[in-house]
């Protein structure tokens, strides 16, 4: 795949996985904002998921019988949002991909939001509320080499300079010219 350092990593046992989707984890932080132990949902029923993870179990709802499975709360020390445009408040501009940034800034205990651009005033109505937010850092091209819409596209060669680069062993030339840039 593209995530040879990732790949390499966890099969060397250095990193602990946990398999997660995006049904998973926004469960599991809904949970901890409810500040409940799991939240119930048919997400994962029929798939390999329960099998890689018996630590989240199935229960059967109360009103139906039917079997959900229950994800457990997800409480993260530290959430990184990636922004196009912030305020020094931690106000910010996502792009309007929200998928779990919300529930994230809300269930962390730290709160990171870097973004492409610190501007006085937010240009446009806030995506996330800087609440929360413990540290706004300025982070121009910081979704590089991946996109960040609509301000620049995906830098496929970088991806595959960078695929290169770890199959022959040179990932921290490739990572010290890369920081360079």
């Amino acid at each position: 795949g593209l995530a040879p350092m990732f790949t390499r990593a966890a099969s060397a046992g250095t990193l602990e996985i946990v398999e997660e989707t995006e049904t998973s984890i926004a469960c599991g932080l809904r949970a901890t904002l409810a500040r409940v132990g799991f939240v119930a949902s048919p997400a994962w029923l029929g798939t390999d998921f329960l099998r890689v993870r018996p630590d989240v179990r199935t229960v059967a709802d109360p009103y139906t019988g039917e079997t959900c499975v229950a994800f457990p709360a997800i409480a993260p020390d530290v959430a990184l949002i990636h922004a196009l445009e912030a305020d020094p408040l931690g106000n910010a501009i996502l792009g309007g991909n929200l998928a779990v940034d919300w529930e994230l800034s809300l269930a962390a205990r730290t709160v990171i939001v870097t973004a492409e651009r610190i501007v006085p005033r937010l240009s446009a109505e806030a995506d996330l509320l800087g609440q929360r937010v413990t540290h706004v850092v300025a982070a121009p091209n910081g979704a590089a080499p991946t996109s960040c819409h609509p301000l620049y596209p995906l830098d496929a060669q970088a991806i595959l300079a960078y695929v290169e680069a770890c199959a022959s062993d040179r990932f921290q030339e490739y990572l010290s010219a890369w920081l360079q840039t």
